[in-house]
């Protein structure tokens, strides 16, 4: 039984993460990628992770799950501005939590009202190029190593 509120994740890059809800489930996340999953795949990959750290919970239904794709910036910062036709956006917020995302909703609900600019910090990370399909393939082969490095150092 977890005897916290707060959300809990392990030391991996490619790691994993959850917390109790309220109503005695578990909220379990983690296996990032640069595809997009069936739920049902999704649930029986984080199900066999789950398993991993709580094998008593072998019997019990995963009841909900979902996929999307990875948001990492290639510079890992969240980007954040305004293009030169006046559109505004907000992305790349991949690993950092809800804390940038509220940030970014803050600065672009400022920048839509012209209450405030967006802050020039962020344009010094701007949009980097994702170089289409051989960038995603990137991602994921990196992804990949660095799961395996953490399996590695596991072993070890």
């Amino acid at each position: 039984m977890l005897r916290t509120k707060a959300a809990v994740y392990d030391t991996r890059f490619a790691f994993d993460y959850y917390r109790p809800l309220a109503d005695t489930r578990l909220l379990w996340g983690g296996r990032i990628s640069t595809v997009d999953r069936s739920p049902a795949t999704v649930a029986g990959l984080l199900k066999a992770d789950m398993l991993k750290v709580y094998p008593q919970l072998r019997d019990v239904a995963v009841t909900h799950a979902w996929s999307g794709t990875m948001g990492y910036a290639r510079h890992k910062m969240p980007q954040i501005g305004r293009l030169p036709s006046g559109v505004l956006y907000g992305m790349g917020f991949g690993g950092h939590g809800l804390a940038p995302t509220t940030v970014a909703g803050e600065v672009l609900a400022n920048a839509i009202t012209q209450t405030a600019d967006i802050p020039a910090g962020f344009s010094r990370f701007g949009l980097a190029p994702t170089y289409g399909h051989a960038g995603r393939l990137a991602a994921q082969i990196t992804y990949w190593w660095l799961g395996m490095r953490d399996a590695l150092r596991a072993m070890q």
